[in-house]
């Protein structure tokens, strides 16, 4: 005897899952508002929440993907959801895993009516429930997009003595044990509604194989699959406490393809940093600076830079590329680097042209902090070196006001 439970994912969420939480409630809802009741009182089978391929309608067709034939059904069907739905949606969104969602139920159906008319005709007839379609299209987008997450399954095993205990596997090993599974019921009920002429009750396992299908088309169709592992590179997620080696791998890998993406030289420094070679890290931090100013960031240009300035505290970048990134540090709130990386500008080219402006900017920096002597020393630069500059009556009139 054999009996496993999926319960959880290895991979880290970064914000609620809202839509799959919505899901959840509209499933359980109908259940237990609308389902219960009508079998309370007398109902029998799926009634009015079912889908029925010879009588299609749009209506029936939606109520029946909110819909289930009893407890074990719903149960099995929302941990699914939970399981890889909130995954999908904190990395796609709420809107694109919608559209898997209903994409996935809209496939379901197709091929279950086709398969159904094609080998047991005499089924068309046979009410169909539940929401195991749609799930079935995320679970194919997950199968292609997040396969190296790792789901914690508990299992039962009773072999000669009982076993118990939980066990980590890739989320692709997992997938696949369930499509097999499906894809075997579906050939078995296939070929007895052939043979028996009689049509197959219970589950659709067609219409499994359908959502799935419709899940693994559409995400390599949107490029999903290259887009969620570049993703996953940058923003530092990890399937295994040890891949960190394969994820720095992999981030060389992208800087030699695209040697112009800011974001990955970005990660490829962070990356590099965890193995405390800090003449790498501070080279492709350097590097992600002079990206993102390029890319007019100046912002993520201003963190690449303070960060290279733990490794190199020396590290200069052009004057007009260190003013950049001086304003960039003023927007994230650091004057203080602000008005260092102003001074080595002013110190490394004292004869370019920014300097004026950037000996103006010091002094509002100076003035903004509240040291007021400092601030108008740089005025005072700007008027003794600059008498007939653009900038000589501001810095005269904020030399009066910062001495009154």
């Amino acid at each position: 005897m054999f009996f496993f439970l999926p319960y959880a994912t290895d991979r880290p969420r970064r914000r609620i899952p809202v839509m799959t939480y919505t899901l959840l409630a509209a499933n359980i809802g109908v259940f237990v508002f609308l389902q219960v009741p009508y079998w309370l009182n007398g109902g029998q089978g799926g009634g009015p929440f079912a889908f029925r391929p010879d009588q299609p309608s749009v209506d029936s067709l939606l109520m029946s993907m909110f819909s289930h034939g009893g407890i074990g059904h719903i149960l099995g069907n929302m941990l699914m959801l939970w399981l890889f739905g909130s995954v999908v949606e904190d990395v796609l969104g709420p809107v694109l895993f919608l559209a898997f969602y209903f994409g996935g139920q809209m496939g379901a159906t197709l091929m279950d009516v086709s398969v159904t008319r094609a080998f047991d005709p005499a089924g068309l007839h046979i009410p169909r429930i539940g929401a195991s379609g749609a799930i079935a299209g995320i679970l194919g987008l997950s199968a292609v997009c997040f396969s190296r997450v790792r789901v914690r399954v508990a299992y039962f095993l009773w072999i000669l003595f009982l076993r118990v205990g939980v066990a980590r596997i890739q989320a692709w090993i997992f997938l696949a044990l369930w499509v097999t599974r499906e894809l075997a019921g579906g050939f078995v009920s296939a070929w007895m509604a052939s043979v028996t002429g009689e049509p197959s009750v219970g589950v659709a396992h067609w219409a499994h194989i359908g959502g799935f299908g419709i899940g693994v088309l559409g995400a390599y169709a949107l490029g999903l699959p290259e887009r969620i592992r570049r993703h996953d590179l940058l923003s530092g997620v990890r399937y295994a406490p040890d891949d960190g080696t394969v994820r720095y791998a992999e981030l060389s890998d992208v800087v030699r393809q695209t040697p112009e993406d800011a974001e990955a030289w970005l990660a490829l420094a962070r990356s590099t940093e965890g193995y405390g070679l800090s003449a790498k890290a501070a080279e492709a931090y350097a590097r992600a600076a002079m990206l993102f100013l390029q890319q007019h960031e100046p912002e993520k240009a201003a963190q690449a830079y303070r960060a290279v300035l733990r490794y190199d505290p020396t590290f200069t970048l052009s004057a007009e590329q260190q003013f950049d990134v001086a304003l960039g540090l003023a927007r994230i709130g650091d004057y203080q680097g602000s008005l260092a990386a102003l001074n080595r500008l002013i110190e490394s080219y004292p004869d370019s042209p920014q300097v004026e402006v950037a000996l103006v900017r010091a002094g509002d920096l100076a003035e903004k902090v509240g040291n007021h002597d400092t601030a108008r020393r740089y005025f005072e630069q700007v008027v003794r070196r600059y008498p007939s500059g653009e900038w000589g009556d501001y810095a005269r009139q904020k030399i009066g006001t910062l001495r009154g």
